[in-house]
């Protein structure tokens, strides 16, 4: 009896826990048209929320107001630019966590939408640090 209690207590708190974002370094892909180029994204997750620091093609922007909720993080990336020789926007981005953990999505507000792949830190936690 005791040892079912254990296993269905274990089986809840798995999923409950993949539902948690981790915070720290994500790395991967930004693909823009045919550019594919590495980017980073700094994630910390605090009690007033996310704050994330998008890193790609050597220019970083951030914000304080991504959401996270049920798998899925939307955030706003002002003042990004794919390359020197293009006009900073804003960028809307929707990623889902997916069964492997990795952050894939898109992000728009340009001519085409900007793919986003990114696996999670390896020694990441689940608060401030």
């Amino acid at each position: 009896m005791r040892l079912a209690l254990i296993l269905a207590l274990l089986a809840v708190a798995a999923p409950a826990r993949a539902q948690m974002l981790a915070s720290g370094t994500w790395t991967g892909t930004v693909v823009d048209g045919r550019t594919s180029r590495p980017a980073t994204a700094a994630i910390e997750r605090c009690a007033t929320g996310f704050s994330v620091d998008f890193t790609s093609g050597g220019r970083t922007v951030r914000t304080e107001t991504a959401a996270y909720s049920r798998g899925r993080m939307t955030f706003e990336l002002p003042g990004y630019r794919s390359s020197a020789r293009t006009a900073a926007r804003t960028l809307r981005c929707v990623t889902t966590i997916g069964r492997d953990g990795r952050m894939t999505g898109t992000c728009s507000g340009g001519r085409q939408p900007i793919r986003l792949v990114l696996a999670p830190p390896a020694n990441g936690d689940l608060g401030c640090s």
